[in-house]
């Protein structure tokens, strides 16, 4: 298994992404495509809505369970973006997030193989 310091931050982040989706473009087709790198993991998440476009809030408040999704990605991913499909007049996009391994987090959560 490649990476397994960036399993549950990569599931977090995709969680997020996917969710705000459906959440917020209502897109009848959600597509995940997942790019493993020798040090990074790339996640996209396609809808064919190009709006409304991901923005992140002022820090919600203690007690809300919503509006946290993007201040999440931005803390774990290496960086995020959106990328839109369809020239000048744009008929999808993607948000897309990177995870980078550090030398601090490779090997985190590996299984060892070399206990007895």
């Amino acid at each position: 298994m490649q990476h397994p310091s960036l399993i549950e931050p990569g599931t977090l982040c995709m969680s997020e992404v996917v969710t705000n989706a459906i959440r917020h473009t209502r897109s009848p087709r959600i597509v995940i495509e997942v790019s493993i790198g020798d040090e990074r993991v790339l996640v996209r998440v396609h809808d064919n809505r190009p709006c409304p476009l991901p923005a992140p809030k002022q820090p919600p408040h203690e007690e809300c369970e919503h509006g946290r999704g993007l201040a999440l990605i931005e803390a774990h991913a290496a960086r995020w973006g959106i990328t839109f499909f369809g020239g000048l007049s744009p008929r999808s996009k993607a948000v897309w997030f990177e995870l980078h391994e550090t030398a601090e987090t490779r090997g985190a959560g590996a299984i060892r193989t070399d206990l007895p």
